[in-house]
């Protein structure tokens, strides 16, 4: 069990670090019209939605997928099972919740960064 523990934390790191760089990578390939935006007159909120916009909308479809998969094959892995049912609800919704939490972490700093960059710098290098 220590073992599987020590797994999973790895697999929300790594997953957390991926989703950091996909953020990142949104927001760096939406600079030019972030930074219109914001020479517009759209405010930090508006930036910062439209970042988790992009990260929290795919992700949550992800977890759905994957909410149907473990509801589908949960009665497989009975046998590795222990002191929790397959269908668990409290056990998929906490680690959906989980998942959601860290997706939304890790998009922070890139929606921030992007929030907070000077549009005139933005628009004079491209």
């Amino acid at each position: 069990m220590w073992l599987l523990g020590v797994f999973a934390g790895l697999a929300l790191v790594l997953a957390a670090t991926g989703i950091y760089g996909v953020s990142a990578c949104v927001a760096a390939g939406r600079s030019q019209e972030i930074a219109l935006r914001m020479a517009l007159g759209a405010e930090v909120r508006d930036i910062l939605g439209l970042i988790y916009r992009a990260i929290l909308l795919p992700a949550t479809a992800g977890l759905a997928v994957g909410a149907a998969a473990a509801l589908g094959l949960g009665p497989l892995l009975k046998a590795f099972l222990y002191g929790v049912g397959p269908n668990d609800p409290r056990t998929l919704l906490t680690s959906g919740v989980v998942l959601l939490a860290i997706s939304a972490l890790a998009a922070t700093a890139p929606a921030m960064r992007a929030a907070l960059t000077d549009p005139a710098k933005v628009l004079r290098r491209e």
